[in-house]
């Protein structure tokens, strides 16, 4: 299949207007389509109305320089998306360096000789488009493996349960109730698959409405309060505000729940006995931060940028059975509202782990999204 420029979006970005139209102009006469930003944020902006299909990013920018665009476009959705550094006067091999570890594609230095820039952007966007197709082909046959598990999945349920009401003998009861339960965690697990599946497709439906996230969460620690309590764990929640700040967010009301049923659930399980959980809902200007600390067995650090990747477990999630979709679905429903996730030992230093997500306030949510309640695709 030969290549089809006028179909791939090229996103230059560089705040010297002249070496940017430059760029620009040789990169529209090869036939891309061609959108230009002169600064780091309107790049990020950009990118989040349209992902293009490859990003020119100069480094050396008096806003948000090319290293922490990079760094902030590989932690969020749109990790993927191809990005050549371009320098000038940074070009010596350890800051190089440094833009390859953070995620970039290709580093060309200015002034960049085009049949060179259009090599490489040919490359990169044949290359991407590959990895796309790729993806496209494994969420199919995931659907349909999904799909396949189903029936015989239900018809091991039915007879256990069967078996379990029927029996006479007690340990054949107890080996109905087994398989029985054993069923119900394959069918979440199942679902789960399925789930992120779809999430990463980007067919998420998002049911948008103002909501007060504060309250949101609150509802959930107070849901598993007891659960805690049970298990010897103290489980607070708090709300802390800055000037002009508040708690209100655009946002998908079941789904935001789930991400934080997930991340508390979590700090349940790895915290022992005598131990604690805090869940904080932090509102600065226009962003709102939840974030779940504990007193469990934390993280390894070469764990912590590997524990939002789907089927990743720690060791520790290892040893309780997990099958590493929680978080990575996680992931997905904050990314689809504009949000990030992260994680790392707790803000005091103290032993324990903290989870923390961001949701944009309702004061920065866009104005295409505002109208409430909202339905659309994301």
């Amino acid at each position: 299949m030969g290549e089809r420029p006028q179909l791939s979006r090229i996103l230059v970005c560089d705040d010297d207007d002249v070496g940017r139209g430059a760029i620009a102009e040789v990169v529209r006469a090869a036939g891309y389509r061609v959108d230009e930003t002169r600064t780091g944020a309107e790049c990020l902006d950009a990118v989040a109305v349209e992902a293009p299909h490859l990003v020119l990013l100069d480094v050396s920018m008096p806003d948000l320089d090319g290293f922490e665009v990079l760094r902030r476009l590989r932690a969020g959705r749109h990790r993927d998306v191809p990005v050549v550094l371009l320098t000038g006067e940074r070009g010596d091999p350890e800051s190089i360096g440094s833009g390859l570890e953070l995620g970039a594609d290709e580093y060309l230095r200015k002034p960049v000789r085009p049949a060179e820039l259009l090599a490489r952007i040919r490359a990169l966007v044949k290359l991407a488009g590959a990895r796309r197709e790729l993806e496209r082909m494994k969420r199919e046959q995931t659907a349909m493996l999904v799909h396949d598990l189903k029936q015989p999945l239900a018809i091991i349920a039915l007879r256990a349960e069967f078996v379990a009401d029927e029996g006479t003998d007690p340990e054949v009861r107890r080996s109905g109730l087994a398989i029985r339960e054993a069923c119900r965690q394959m069918e979440r697990l199942v679902e789960n698959v399925l789930e992120l599946s779809r999430l990463e497709a980007g067919h998420l439906r998002l049911d948008r409405a103002p909501h007060r996230v504060d309250a949101v969460v609150g509802e959930v620690a107070e849901q598993l309060r007891g659960l805690a309590a049970r298990r010897g764990l103290v489980l607070e929640s708090h709300a802390r505000t800055g000037p002009l700040a508040g708690f209100q967010a655009l946002i998908d009301r079941g789904k935001v729940i789930q991400v934080v049923q997930n991340l508390v659930g979590n700090a349940l399980k790895f915290t022992p006995a005598g131990g604690r959980i805090d869940v904080a809902v932090t509102a600065v200007d226009d962003e709102l931060e939840i974030a779940v600390e504990d007193t469990g067995c934390g993280l390894p650090p070469d764990e912590v940028a590997r524990v939002f990747d789907r089927w990743h477990q720690t060791r520790a999630g290892r040893a309780h059975g997990g099958s590493g979709l929680g978080l990575a679905i996680a992931r997905a429903i904050v990314e689809a509202h504009g949000g990030r996730i992260g994680a790392g030992p707790r803000a005091d230093g103290a032993r324990g782990a903290r989870f923390w997500f961001t949701l944009p306030a309702a004061s920065s949510t866009p104005v295409a999204a505002s109208a409430a309640p909202s339905r659309s695709i994301v």
